[in-house]
């Protein structure tokens, strides 16, 4: 379970199902000791879907484009409109009310967050400003003057003050801080 993240807990003799109210949660499942046979079903519901897990590792983020599925173990299987979407090893999906488009290329490992880390690949500095935000106390933000910047790399989420730094050293950026829990990103 990430930082700002809620679910609800629902299992049965039947099933085991998480409902991701909101946030991001990353799911490994294994065998099943409670269940006769060692194996009850395994879902995740979404406000855009259900998910099937099939024997997997996967992460689940909601967020405004969608729910985000990315699977690092296994088969995942999405239910929604139409026939079940079998998502693959390091696929990535984001569903929504028009779909269940397949990410070609995603700026944001869904799972590094689970190793205390954001790795980021190409993501626009306004993202990226938002994505460290959810991990510090206090106000984040990012100018727009310079919000469309690139940035790729690798931030340790236990120093968000660091990663902070380690940017006004790679782009042409500075961190205003006004108090320990107010910073923003502006230009140099």
């Amino acid at each position: 379970l990430n930082t700002a993240s809620a679910v609800d807990v629902q299992f049965t003799a039947q099933r085991r199902l998480i409902a991701l109210r909101h946030g991001e949660i990353y799911i490994d499942t294994g065998k099943d000791s409670a269940a006769q046979g060692g194996r009850r079903s395994f879902w995740v519901s979404t406000p855009h879907a259900r998910l099937q897990a099939i024997g997997t590792a996967f992460a689940v983020r909601d967020d405004p484009q969608g729910t985000r599925v990315r699977v690092e173990e296994g088969v995942v299987a999405i239910h929604g409109k139409g026939e079940p979407v079998l998502i693959a090893v390091a696929e990535e999906y984001v569903i929504n009310a028009s779909g269940s488009p397949r990410v070609d290329v995603s700026t944001l490992n869904a799972s590094a967050w689970t190793r205390g880390q954001l790795v980021a690949k190409r993501m626009p500095l306004r993202d990226l400003a938002a994505e460290l935000a959810r991990y510090r106390h206090g106000w984040l933000r990012c100018d727009p003057d310079i919000a469309q910047l690139e940035v790729s790399g690798v931030f340790q989420l236990n120093d968000i003050d660091r990663a902070l730094s380690a940017l006004s050293d790679s782009l042409p950026v500075r961190v205003e801080r006004f108090t320990p829990f107010w910073a923003r990103i502006v230009a140099r």
